[in-house]
């Protein structure tokens, strides 16, 4: 049985936490199974969400017991991967149907000057903000996955697909079909 001291946790007990961590971590990745079916990414968002619970322990607000209150959360998370998940899915599905229809202006393209529209796809992404494209390029140009670009910077895996979705909105909003898909393999 699970009893600890929502009070201690708050005030970020070390023991607290340990106990916690130990006591639900591996039935909290279980739990997260049953809606991924896939157990590295199960346990990286139960690892996500005990690292939340370190890094902001005075956030906690538990209505019930500290148990249902985990399993609520790592449901949350799911869902919300799941539906992130489905969201790639369709801007994926999307760039490839943009490939297909451009895919006669690329050849045609190889005759123009290359370095012009080079400068101009590096144009679009320059305007991108900042961090939007420190992340595109961290994708692009170091082919880092999402989850290595959130390591790396030390910001969550759904803000990176966020940055990456805003990136290529406005590099699509920005430039032509053909040079859209150009970013894709230069």
């Amino acid at each position: 049985m699970l009893d600890l001291n929502i009070e201690l946790l708050q005030k970020g007990d070390v023991k607290t936490y340990k106990h916690l961590f130990d006591a639900l971590y591996e039935p909290l990745c279980q739990y997260a199974m049953l809606y991924l079916n896939d157990g590295p990414t199960a346990e990286d968002l139960v690892h996500e969400l005990f690292i939340w619970i370190w890094e902001h322990p005075q956030k906690l607000n538990i209505k019930s017991s500290l148990k249902s209150y985990l399993f609520a959360s790592v449901r949350n998370r799911c869902l919300n991967h799941n539906r992130n998940k489905k969201s790639i899915s369709y801007i994926d599905d999307s760039l490839h149907q943009i490939e297909a229809e451009v895919q006669h202006e690329i050849n045609e393209m190889e005759n123009m000057d290359l370095e012009h529209l080079k400068k101009e796809i590096k144009e679009a992404i320059d305007a991108l903000p900042l961090k939007c494209k420190e992340i595109f390029l961290m994708s692009r140009e170091n082919e880092l996955s999402y989850s290595q670009i959130a390591e790396e910077l030390s910001i969550s895996k759904k803000t990176v697909e966020n940055q990456m979705g805003i990136a290529l909105k406005r590099l699509k909003q920005k430039l032509s079909p053909s040079l859209f898909i150009m970013i894709w393999f230069i």
